[in-house]
């Protein structure tokens, strides 16, 4: 078991440092960062010289080496438009995204797991037809679109919900239903196939011929194993709601880290960007290296 947990955190480590050089090439392929630390008016000189004081006149692997060095205590420069550290911007705003997130996956699971569990054991049914036809259409909607039909019917034409911002927790409903009907549809879907191909197993037959009742068939025997895939999804589906928040916090004026990102791409605000990223793919890190620890307790086999 501690080998199993050592080999993934050393995995996980590897990622982020893959992460984190992406990250630097590719955000400063996108231009000069000293052209972007100056006014628009600024000369040739002035330009020459931000770009020796700040480093960028330097290799690029240098570059890189002294951006590694820095973020790891945290530092990733201070934000060209308000001037400001920008992990500490960043990090502002993790409460409302993490809010955010959480109020998804509670609308994701609540939805997902009971229809994924009536479809199974109803397979070929009308409300197994029909909720097919549900998850195939909420997978398929992008959440841009939802969020902007939810928008004009529950908002404006209805008035029961604000339409943007954050000033109460009422203000979080449609956001967390926009990101959660596309999750909720994935977590149906999957758990019912799962749970399909655990129902045909001889243990299960097994557990029927001794008399055992259908509720505790499923709830003891055949939803723990059909879990494993289930969980993968939800660890994956967290990482999206965190990342995928970027177009529903900016359809709401959601002031979370989403928001922040599309303003600092605007702007070409490279420490803000560079720190949003970073922060983002360690979280998602975090929860799958999470998901990797909860196999070993669904299916002990794992370990070995």
């Amino acid at each position: 078991m501690l080998a199993f947990l050592l080999h993934r955190i050393l995995h996980a480590f590897f990622v982020m440092l893959g992460i984190s050089f992406v990250v630097f090439i590719l955000i400063h392929l996108s231009g000069d960062p000293a052209a972007m630390m100056v006014p628009e008016d600024a000369t040739p000189q002035q330009v020459q010289e931000i770009r020796e004081r700040m480093g960028f006149d330097r290799p690029i692997l240098v570059q890189y080496g002294l951006f590694l060095g820095r973020a790891l205590q945290g530092d990733f420069g201070y934000s060209y438009r308000i001037r400001r550290p920008a992990l500490d911007l960043v990090v502002e705003r993790i409460p409302a995204t993490l809010r955010l997130a959480v109020t998804s996956a509670v609308v994701s699971l609540g939805l997902g797991i009971p229809v994924g569990i009536l479809a199974a054991t109803r397979q070929g049914s009308f409300f197994d037809r029909l909720s097919m036809m549900a998850i195939l259409f909420g997978q398929s909607m992008p959440t841009f679109w939802l969020g902007i039909m939810l928008i004009l019917i529950v908002s404006v034409q209805l008035g029961w919900l604000p339409t943007s911002g954050y000033r109460g927790p009422e203000y979080i409903i449609l956001p967390a239903v926009t990101l959660g009907l596309y999750t909720s549809a994935m977590v149906a879907r999957i758990l019912r196939s799962s749970l399909i191909e655990v129902l045909s197993h001889d243990y299960i037959r097994t557990a029927r011929s001794k008399g055992l009742a259908d509720r505790t068939i499923l709830t003891r025997h055949a939803l723990k194993n059909a879990a494993i895939p289930v969980v993968t999804v939800i660890g994956l589906q967290i990482g999206y709601l965190l990342g995928g928040s970027v177009v529903t916090e900016t359809v709401f004026s959601y002031p979370g880290m989403g928001l922040l990102a599309i303003q600092a791409i605007r702007g070409r605000d490279i420490p803000v960007l560079q720190a949003f990223v970073v922060s983002i793919s360690a979280v998602i890190v975090l929860l799958n290296l999470l998901v990797d620890v909860l196999y070993t307790y669904l299916d002990p086999r794992i370990r070995y």
